[in-house]
């Protein structure tokens, strides 16, 4: 059976398992439609790209053996199929438009700073822009691999062709948002600070802040998940008591 080649300008999906990090000339093999490819340094990130030790995979290529991407076929080299994974990002990043709300992964989790994946490329979110609620340590509060929303602030003009977000301005306030909050509604909470008269902020959604107070708050550790029922509702948040039967 012949095998159909495929044609230049192409996009493709490199499935994981499919490839492998050659570290030595810093490429990657492997195959596709039954046919090998390559895909060099030059063209395997749009943005920025680290090798921080010969002998360590860069943590972009990680994440593509885990998940898997896109790539665009550039031609034929003798018998091996080259491929760019920076013209598919390129595009990718012509597509993101600022101000406009994505839905995103979390990929790195820094004190002070998320990086999320959107469309196959890396956005920072700064920690006053995670957040109406103070937070003190990003670690304390994200994963890798949680879902979030953002919303574009920024492109770079220039390489590292650099995306900001914002998480907290991704999510509606009180005053905009389409949910009516009720005296004695009970929510969810994320623990964010204590406070000295035995409370803590928390996090109701990353545009609503609140305060919780109750017994038992004292315990409670930051990036908890807790429930609250609503005593006062303000422009700026909502005030809750814990509910200790979680």
């Amino acid at each position: 059976m012949e095998v159909t080649k495929m044609q230049v300008g192409q996009e493709v999906f490199i499935r994981p398992g499919s490839f492998t990090w050659d570290p030595n000339i810093k490429m990657i093999r492997g195959l596709i439609a039954q046919e090998p490819f390559i895909i060099r340094a030059t063209q395997l990130e749009f943005q920025n790209f680290h090798f921080d030790d010969e002998k360590t995979i860069p943590l972009e290529i990680q994440r593509a053996m885990q998940n898997g991407f896109h790539a665009i076929v550039r031609k034929y080299s003798g018998n091996k199929v080259v491929l760019s994974r920076r013209e598919w990002q390129a595009k990718m990043y012509n597509q993101i438009e600022i101000n406009q709300v994505y839905n995103a992964k979390i990929i790195e989790v820094k004190p002070t700073i998320l990086f999320v994946e959107v469309q196959g490329l890396k956005v920072g979110i700064y920690i006053t822009e995670c957040s109406r609620t103070r937070m003190n340590n990003l670690e304390n509060y994200f994963k890798v691999g949680n879902k979030t929303k953002v919303k574009i602030t920024r492109k770079g003009k220039e390489f590292p062709f650099q995306i900001s977000g914002s998480r907290k301005l991704a999510y509606s306030t009180i005053n905009t948002t389409s949910h009516h909050y009720q005296l004695g509604e009970i929510v969810d909470a994320t623990i964010a600070e204590p406070l000295d008269d035995e409370g803590c902020r928390i996090e109701i959604t990353p545009a609503i802040p609140g305060i919780l107070n109750g017994q038992g708050v004292s315990t409670l550790t930051r990036g908890q998940r807790v429930k609250g029922k609503i005593y006062e509702i303000r422009d700026k948040g909502l005030k809750c008591e814990l509910i200790s039967d979680q």
